[in-house]
């Protein structure tokens, strides 16, 4: 068994990331002000903001760099137990999983908070 193409989890977080604006766009649209926004404040809402563009640059630079460059896990130091099919296929699973739990709770809060379905 071989494990995901590098372009797999890269290709996954993409789409999901494009629903979830795409969603926004629709609710921004209804609600006549901007949905998905963070601000730059000292507050912890603007702080978890940072945070998570921080990290969904970081994942899309890592997944991007193992699409151009195959010797970046090998140059990075995998950790041997980790670096096997059975986990890639796993961490593929948790990430489409996450994008499915996101989808639901969007749809399930319908019209409150900054879904407006």
């Amino acid at each position: 068994m071989t494990g995901p193409h590098p372009a797999l989890p890269l290709a996954l977080l993409l789409a999901m990331g494009s629903l979830v604006a795409l969603r926004g766009a629709v609710a921004a649209r209804r609600a006549g002000v901007p949905v998905l926004t963070f601000g730059d404040g000292d507050d912890a809402h603007d702080f978890l903001g940072r945070v998570f563009r921080g990290i969904s640059v970081l994942l899309i630079a890592v997944f991007g760099l193992r699409i151009v460059w195959p010797e970046f896990d090998r140059t990075m130091g995998a950790i041997p137990w980790l670096a096997t099919p059975a986990i890639g296929w796993t961490g593929l699973a948790l990430i489409a999983l996450g994008g499915a739990i996101v989808g639901s709770a969007q749809w399930q809060m319908g019209r409150s908070w900054r879904c407006l379905l």
